[in-house]
C-alpha cells in the first residue's frame, strides 16, 4: 500500500527542511514549487492559457516573464485565481504520474505554498 504524505503550513513554518530530511533518509519528496515553475515553463497548456489570459509578453524568450505574471496578479485575488486554475490541476496531474513511478511505498508531498482552500481539501485524494 502507498502511503502519501502531504506537508502544509505556513511561510516560514519548516516545510523545506522537514522534506530535506525525508530526503535525506531516502524518501522521495514531490516539491511541488518546483515542479509548478517546471511545468508551467514546460507545458504548452499552461503557456498557451497564460499567454491567453496575460498576454504573449508573459513568456520572453521562453521563459516565464515573472515579473509581468506578480504584477498580473499583485491586488488583484481574482487574477490569482485565474492563474491557479490554470497552474494547480497540471501540477496535481504531474504529482498523480510521479507517485505511480513505483518507487517506494512513501511518497511525500510538499505542496505550494499559497494553495486555496479547496485544493488544501483535495490532497487527501491524491
Amino acid at each position: 500500500m502507498l502511503i502519501k504524505v502531504g506537508i502544509t503550513g505556513g511561510i516560514g513554518s519548516g516545510k523545506s527542511v522537514v522534506s530535506r530530511l525525508l530526503e535525506i533518509m531516502g524518501i522521495p519528496v514531490y516539491i511541488a514549487d518546483t515542479e509548478a515553475k517546471r511545468i508551467t515553463c514546460t507545458d504548452t497548456v499552461i503557456r498557451r492559457e497564460l499567454c491567453a489570459l496575460v498576454g504573449q509578453e508573459v513568456f520572453q524568450g521562453g521563459e516565464l516573464n515573472r515579473t509581468l505574471l506578480a504584477e498580473y496578479m499583485f491586488g488583484y485575488p481574482e487574477h490569482v485565481k485565474e492563474v491557479n486554475a490554470i497552474i494547480h490541476p497540471r501540477v496535481k496531474d504531474d504529482f498523480r504520474q510521479w507517485t505511480v513511478s513505483g518507487i517506494t511505498d512513501w511518497l511525500v508531498w510538499n505542496p505550494l505554498s499559497l494553495l486555496n482552500p479547496v485544493l488544501e481539501k483535495k490532497l487527501i485524494s491524491l
